[in-house]
């Protein structure tokens, strides 16, 4: 016979937490559920973000009449000359940063960061074509990439610096446009 100042406990179905109750008896996991969604949606996005400037960089070096790059020096030809430059900063992303570091494990080639470095040279030549556009010219010879690793606060970044000398070259009006317009040492 109970005692009168005692209760059974009540049955977790019947408590506020309903049915949940019996399932996931501990709050941590919806903690850990959580974290894990939000971890997955933002490694979604950053794949996103970056199929997207991928693309917008293939459209952009789809485009016709851009400025020529060349990693040979200037011809005795070419007119006027100016030292153009661009430079990209990018990060890489958290959710690459994990595969790096279990790539790190077992070591060879680190795709992901190859990815981001690839993707901030092609943004670099971008703004050095536009460098040259803005300056009046229609060619860039004796183009060189610099890079450095940056680290600020624990983000680890990429710094790539594009630079050549843009000019306006006396023989580009009387070349047609077209595949077989490629000069030796030219950068695509």
């Amino acid at each position: 016979m109970a005692s009168p100042g005692w209760a059974a406990p009540a049955h977790p179905a019947a408590s506020d937490a309903g049915w949940l109750a019996l399932i996931l008896p501990d709050t941590w996991w919806l903690g850990a559920l959580g974290a894990l969604a939000l971890a997955g949606l933002l490694w979604a996005a950053s794949l996103g973000l970056a199929w997207r400037h991928d693309r917008a960089l293939d459209r952009h070096e789809a485009t016709p009449g851009r400025p020529r790059l060349s990693t040979l020096p200037p011809p005795s030809t070419a007119r006027t000359g100016a030292l153009v430059w661009a430079s990209v900063v990018q990060s890489h992303s958290a959710s690459r940063m994990l595969w790096v570091l279990l790539r790190r494990l077992v070591g060879g080639e680190i795709g992901a960061l190859a990815a981001t470095v690839r993707r901030a040279r092609r943004e670099a030549r971008r703004r050095l074509e536009h460098a040259a556009r803005d300056a009046g010219c229609d060619a860039v010879y004796g183009l060189r990439f610099a890079g450095v690793g940056l680290r600020a606060g624990g983000i680890k970044t990429v710094e790539v610096i594009a630079y050549g000398t843009a000019v306006h070259s006396a023989d580009r009006a009387d070349r047609a446009e077209g595949p077989a317009d490629e000069w030796p040492g030219e950068v695509r």
